[in-house]
């Protein structure tokens, strides 16, 4: 009887510390996420470097705060090679370390002979806490590493680390700069209105036939994908993606389909503007 007790104490204490780390990893991500909302109203310098690396050109987007902090990068490759194109995005945020919060990924590939047809490779979003992958969905690196290798790979702990490793080339180890643009005005971001073209800041965004949570799915959208907002709709709080607005979009499957249905605004990325 006391044995069976003790079994008994140690599988709740066990439920109890699994249910404690469910609650803090939680945790983590909603303050991640306002961490998000709150540097894309910062006021940024802009820099843009483009880089050629063999056949991959990626063009980086860096955002610095007002302390001279890599705040926000934005990545957009396009890669040549035989019949296929590859297009790369990434989008990063970094905390006033500037050790990365967040990453979204996306890596797909267009087919030459079939231009409407674009092949998904890797597609995921990634949160961080100090200088670990605390959570994931989908496969965040082009490689497709398991779970234990991605973390092995983590050399873009911090948004210094992945700048540099975009600027030398990765394993080619040269300066491949081509043009360096220091934007003179400032940009800041803000929610998508309607007319808008945005990109999903999710991997698996849920397209629904109406707003709310209880809607019919239609589609999921993998991350980065383009979509044009055609109506805002009402503002809710859900968990710890926070208060956002919902937003109908319009979402060209390919050259012939289109589906249009709701979206929950955190999971769309917000739009850049220039400040006057």
């Amino acid at each position: 009887m006391k044995r069976m007790s003790m079994f008994l104490l140690i599988g709740l204490l066990i439920i109890s510390v699994n249910n404690v780390s469910l609650a803090g990893q939680s945790s983590r991500i909603a303050n991640i996420h306002k961490e998000i909302k709150a540097i894309n109203k910062l006021h940024f310098k802009k820099v843009m470097l483009i880089l050629n690396i063999i056949d991959y050109t990626p063009t980086l987007n860096i955002y610095y705060d007002p302390s001279d902090r890599i705040r926000k990068v934005i990545i957009h490759g396009i890669g040549l090679g035989g019949e296929q194109t590859s297009i790369q995005k990434d989008i990063y945020y970094s905390n006033p370390k500037e050790q990365l919060i967040y990453h979204v990924h996306y890596y797909g590939f267009l087919i030459s002979k079939k231009p409407e047809y674009l092949e998904l490779g890797a597609a995921g979003h990634a949160y961080f806490h100090r200088r670990k992958r605390i959570a994931m969905n989908g496969n965040v690196h082009p490689m497709l590493y398991t779970n234990k290798e991605i973390d092995k790979m983590l050399y873009y702990t911090t948004a210094k680390d992945m700048i540099k490793d975009q600027k030398e080339g990765a394993i080619y180890n040269v300066d491949v700069i081509d043009e360096k643009k220091v934007y003179k005005d400032k940009f800041t971001f803000r929610p998508p209105k309607t007319g808008d073209q945005c990109t999903t800041h999710f991997h698996d965004v849920i397209l629904r036939k109406d707003p709310g949570t209880q809607s019919r799915k239609i589609i999921l959208l993998p991350a980065l994908q383009t979509v044009k907002v055609i109506a805002v709709g009402k503002k809710e709080r859900i968990g710890y993606l926070g208060s956002h607005r919902w937003y109908k979009i319009q979402y060209q499957v390919d050259r012939e389909n289109k589906k249009v249905g709701w979206v929950f605004g955190a999971l769309l990325s917000p739009v850049e503007r220039k400040i006057q």
